[in-house]
């Protein structure tokens, strides 16, 4: 680390060449949460391997500012989350990006408490599931899947089904 505090100006400014945020909260692993870490890492190794370029967005980088710097936000299984995260979340999908959440995203608080309603039901509601997807908010934007299988077939990453399923989508949201 002190590499990167002594040269920080190298690394200021500059903007991600990734599309992709895949959100890596490190601390649902300590809280017992294993499936998101099983989510993340899948989903990495299917993303490497189509050779997609991603960011692993952490805590505190759920962020209006940080969130515009993508086009697509992947949400595997985070269960807890701070309010301020699902409102940074929600508005990243009102202005124009695309959320792919699966599983208890949201379901908690940070503290473990159950919210009345999961942190994203206001795209739940009214949606329409297809194969296991749902489709929600503004312009479809919001796709919540109850299982990373429901999108991925045969419960393995696939780069073909991931990328064609996204393109489709995006394609859709184009109008083409």
């Amino acid at each position: 680390q002190t590499f990167f505090d002594e040269n920080r100006n190298l690394f200021e400014g500059y903007r991600p060449h990734a599309g992709v945020g895949l959100v890596f909260f490190y601390d649902l692993m300590h809280m017992e949460h294993l499936n998101h870490v099983r989510a993340v890492y899948a989903l990495t190794r299917y993303l490497l391997d189509q050779h997609v370029l991603f960011d692993y967005l952490v805590e505190g980088d759920l962020t209006s500012d940080r969130l515009s710097e993508y086009e697509v936000l992947i949400l595997p299984d985070v269960r807890f989350m701070r309010q301020e995260d699902t409102e940074a979340v929600t508005k990243f999908v009102v202005e124009g990006g695309t959320a792919v959440v699966t599983g208890t995203t949201g379901q908690d608080d940070w503290h473990g408490q159950k919210r009345d309603a999961n942190g994203f039901a206001d795209y739940l509601d009214g949606s329409i599931w297809t194969d296991g997807v749902l489709k929600g908010g503004p312009d479809s934007r919001f796709i919540y899947a109850r299982q990373l299988a429901d999108l991925l077939p045969e419960n393995r990453v696939s780069v073909d089904n991931l990328l064609g399923f996204l393109k489709g989508h995006l394609a859709e949201l184009a109008g083409e």
